[in-house]
């Protein structure tokens, strides 16, 4: 490599600034995982710029010219090279470093090397491994490691001096062993890490020593053992001084590890998961000293679910066909190994552009480190325990997307919002009144995570109160002077306080506070908006309607035997079997229905948040086949779930859908429970009244008949006649770059457009007026009508008789 000088910026006609490039390892990954620093390497000598060689001392005081001089370097994780400029610009929210030319410049290309840039040495130990912030945009590169590869005779494990031949691989991390050069897949592999040391014996054989087993390895060639020994021996003091803590795979963190029979094997194998590599060992001995048989990676496979408790992980090379003991234990390979897989294929662009906010690089909730999930409408960074959570309130309140894997949503003004906006700044008003002892622990349980966020984000238990207490008028109209200017922040204060993103802003063109902002060209107020067009936040006018609300829907209780349809693709309209539905018993407390195996079980099979539920669906008894399932309900939620339930009787089922709708309908329009709907729920709707703007409403369809009553206290419910539509279309809409199916309704002269909350509530909404639309049966009550009231029918038939007389057929 070679490494250049200059005085000036000016003398490189390429470059501009100060640059710093540093060779990479090979391993960046596995130390960017681990979470420390990097052994320090021996390199070869720099070859310094002639030109420049008597001005290096007085402009790069720490540099060295040495031969094999040793060089220190960290992983992205904690620190790399950075260059402070004499000229830093700090933000209100978060610190912005910009590497600026001073009096030299720097080029290095092949090798890394130590500078004193006059603010700091990096030649101490202390300074090497301080904390500090890393660029976005900062790469890393460090020293290749050492491998080595060709044939070598093993002893076989059965003894008897008997040698076989095998293919041997060392990657600078494992040494693994093959039937020929040509598998993917090993037949062992030993991680340095467990290697406790490595000897020779004789002339041509050497040992390789692990905790729970010894290696023998023979050469064919004179000289090549000494070379394996000393490329071992390096990595295992390199692993040793690096991470000492990697003694065995005990204190290694795996997403999970347990027994399953692999087809090929005689006994059952230990399997376990780690980042994106599944390792493979003969017994959970061998795993925790860690040697194994070989290791997949995921980022080439795929996870398919096979018959009974088996599945396949498939690559290009090999399938692995794996049977668990359980089917439950099945599930859950599956679901942990397409994590993995989904991980290996993400980007990391995205999230270490959005980690420079120092305040990102934790937790908003639980400040667990390197958050790679984040709500996008709260403008928070979350860890993936606490993502899982916040799906619970539903996209109503929290948007969940991933920094790694959701690329597609990640415009540069939403990674720029997060940037500006930040886990500190948002919690200052999240938690401007936590107190320490409620604070939410990064070891804590699911349901104490679960608690904590819904009372930080859905009940606002611990925001900020505003000084004065405003109207929701006084609110709607800060709001609109708020976004005309460059503070995101009180825009998200006073939105997250009551404001209404949507409201009316009093000018005809610019009728809504996000058209005020891009009339202003703010385009990270516009950003914030268009993701919270549709967030629930309790209005400041109502407290106490809430609360009654909230108190009656936590005090809902019911309990029974449901069955639970197996297969959840069909919709409400679809005729079901007995043999669809399995008996479960199920319990409605705090506004959660939770179904068991028995009325016996402790454990729950799976939980529902009522209050995500956006569309509840009631079927007519001869839609399904067999006792036990004449009466269903279905319940479709937010996250684009479906579950639906199976009755034996009317009463059980008007039971339990009368005390679910309590739970999830407000109290302003509990007079549409009174109705004999087959679907209730909440649609988004225009009409003549103001076709400028959406409006949050509650539906039912009873028959023929739409009723639907708008959110807000005091107002009168609305009707649609459906038998006496005139136009019933679905058209797409796009609105700020998103489109957007809607149902367009014409009842004599008047228009109503509607929209679902997700696609799927929008479907069903969508074939149940069309089903009620249309002619049904024969008798005249289910006829189409038109303009006048008149069946259709009826209509044809006077036209015909006027034109023709009672003498003609037709």
């Amino acid at each position: 490599g070679e490494t250049f000088l200059y005085q000036h910026p000016e003398d490189s006609e390429d470059l501009n600034k100060v640059a710093l490039y540093i060779t990479e390892t090979s391993t960046r990954a596995k130390n960017e995982e681990m979470g420390t620093n990097i052994d320090s390497r021996n390199h070869d000598q720099t070859k310094l710029c002639a030109d420049h060689d008597k001005q290096k001392s007085s402009h790069l005081g720490g540099c060295s010219t040495k031969k094999d001089s040793k060089t220190e370097h960290s992983t992205v994780d904690n620190s790399v090279w950075k260059l402070r400029s004499e000229y830093t610009t700090t933000a209100e929210d978060y610190e912005s470093v910009q590497a600026t030319s001073t009096s030299n410049f720097a080029y290095s290309e092949g090798h890394p090397m130590q500078f004193d840039l006059g603010r700091r040495s990096l030649n101490s130990d202390s300074d090497i491994h301080s904390d500090v912030e890393i660029s976005p945009y900062a790469c890393f590169y460090g020293a290749a490691k050492s491998t080595k590869e060709g044939w070598l005779d093993k002893l076989s494990p059965q003894g008897n001096c008997m040698f076989q031949k095998r293919w041997v691989k060392f990657d600078g991390d494992n040494l693994a062993y093959y039937n020929n050069e040509k598998e993917m897949y090993s037949k062992g592999i030993i991680p340095a890490s467990s290697i406790i040391t490595v000897r020779g014996i004789g002339d041509s054989k050497f040992e390789v020593l692990t905790s729970n087993r010894t290696f023998t390895f023979r050469v064919e060639k004179e000289g090549e053992r000494d070379d394996w020994i000393n490329k071992l021996l390096n990595a295992v003091k390199s692993q040793s001084n690096t991470f000492p803590h990697l003694g065995s795979r005990s204190n290694v963190s795996f997403e999970k590890s347990g027994y399953l029979e692999l087809k090929g094997y005689k006994a059952r194998i230990f399997i376990a998961l780690k980042g994106v590599k599944v390792w493979i060992y003969k017994n959970e001995q061998d795993f925790k000293s860690g040697v194994g048989i070989t290791t997949v990676d995921t980022n080439v496979a795929t996870v398919k679910d096979m018959d009974r408790k088996g599945f396949e992980l498939s690559t290009p090379f090999r399938n692995f066909s794996f049977t668990a003991e359980s089917e439950r234990e099945k599930q859950d390979w599956i679901e942990t190994l397409e994590g993995s897989i989904a991980e290996s294929l993400s980007d990391y662009e995205v999230a270490e552009k959005i980690w420079f906010n120092e305040s990102n690089r934790s937790c908003a909730d639980c400040r667990s480190l390197d958050p790679e999930w984040a709500s996008i409408n709260l403008c928070v960074v979350i860890c993936k325990k606490c993502a899982g959570q916040h799906r619970s309130l539903g996209s109503n309140i929290s948007k969940v997307r991933s920094l790694k894997l959701d690329i597609s949503i990640w415009s540069n003004e939403l990674v720029e919002l997060f940037i500006v906006v930040g886990n500190k700044n948002a919690n200052s008003f999240w938690t401007a009144n936590l107190k320490a002892e409620e604070e939410l622990d990064m070891d804590a349980l699911p349901d104490r995570r679960l608690e904590f966020i819904t009372q930080k984000y859905k009940e606002r238990k611990f925001r900020k109160i505003p000084l004065t207490f405003l109207t929701q008028e006084e609110l709607n109209k800060s709001l609109c002077q708020a976004v005309v200017k460059q503070d995101v922040l009180e825009t998200m204060s006073l939105v997250f306080s009551g404001a209404d993103a949507m409201c009316a802003t009093g000018d005809a063109t610019h009728c809504t506070p996000y058209l005020l902002a891009q009339k202003a060209g703010q385009r990270l107020q516009m950003e914030f908006l268009f993701h919270n067009k549709l967030s629930v936040i309790p209005k400041i006018d109502s407290p106490s309607e809430a609360a009654v609300h909230s108190q009656t829907s936590c005090s809902t209780f019911l309990c029974g035997f449901l069955y639970k349809a197996i297969n959840t693709t069909k919709t409400v309209s679809e005729k079901r079997l007995k043999e669809e539905f399995n008996k479960r018993w199920c319990t409605l407390e705090g506004g959660f229905l939770s179904y068991y195996e028995s009325d016996k079980s402790a454990t729950p099979n799976g939980r529902i948040d009522i209050s995500e539920v956006v569309c509840l669906g009631v079927n007519k008894p001869d839609l399904t086949w067999g006792t036990g399932v004449s009466y269903t309900f279905e319940m479709y939620l937010l996250s684009e779930c479906l579950f639906s339930f199976g009755t034996d009787s009317a009463e059980t089922l008007k039971d339990w859908t009368r005390a679910i709708c309590k739970c999830f309908i407000p109290a302003v329009v509990e007079n549409l429970l009174k109705k004999d709907y087959e679907l209730i729920g909440r649609l988004y709707y225009k009409d003549v009244h103001n076709l400028e703007r959406w409006s949050a409403g509650w539906f039912t369809l009873e028959k023929s008949k739409l009723c639907f009553c708008p959110e807000q206290d005091g107002a009168e419910e609305d009707s649609v006649y459906l038998k006496r539509l005139q136009e019933l279309t679905v058209t797409t809409q796009l609105e700020h770059n998103e489109k957007k199916d809607v149902l367009l309704l014409v009842e004599k002269g008047r228009t109503l457009y509607m929209h679902g909350h997700t696609k799927l509530d929008f479907t069903v909404w969508h074939m149940a007026i069309k089903k009620a639309a249309g002619t049904d049966g024969n008798a005249l009550r289910d006829q189409q009508l038109s303009k006048n009231d008149i069946p259709i029918i009826v209509d044809s038939c006077i036209a015909f008789v006027t034109q023709y007389g009672l003498n003609c057929e037709g």
